[in-house]
């Protein structure tokens, strides 16, 4: 069922209307930490320290089902190297400090500092791979 956001589809998982739901774990967190919702596995590669008794969906018996909500920095085309490598050191550096990881570990966030040339890679990565999963799903675009 398609949603206009994930808090319907939150409320729609808490008063049982659905069966279940993929959201982010701050989305749902307080009714995680409630009980009121219960994760069944985590989509990451690995387990995360805030939540270590949750699976991966690997762990599941779901191995080809593999995805992490990732966020990035990005600045206009054109701009030059120099400010984007300052840029990159500053992001880096707050995202290496211990105040943001207190800040976003209970978010159940995987900070992952690199470079522009990373997140290009990885972007890449994710483009050929997600727009597999899209056609192989049949999904189209509503008209």
């Amino acid at each position: 069922m398609p949603y206009r956001g994930i808090a319907p589809a939150v409320t729609d998982a808490v008063a049982g209307r659905v069966d279940m739901i993929f959201s982010s774990y701050i989305s749902s967190a307080g009714y995680i930490e409630s009980g009121k919702l219960r994760m069944l596995a985590t989509s990451g590669t690995a387990r995360h320290p805030r939540i270590p008794d949750v699976p991966t969906m690997a762990e599941a018996g779901y191995p080809d089902v593999h995805m992490e909500q990732w966020f990035g920095l990005f600045a206009p085309p054109g701009t030059p190297r120099d400010v984007v490598a300052k840029l990159n050191a500053a992001y880096v550096a707050a995202l290496s400090s211990e105040a943001v990881k207190e800040r976003l570990l209970p978010q159940v966030a995987t900070l992952i500092p690199g470079s522009p040339e990373d997140l290009e890679a990885m972007m890449k990565r994710d483009i050929v791979r997600l727009g597999k999963v899209v056609k192989d799903s049949g999904a189209q675009v509503p008209q």
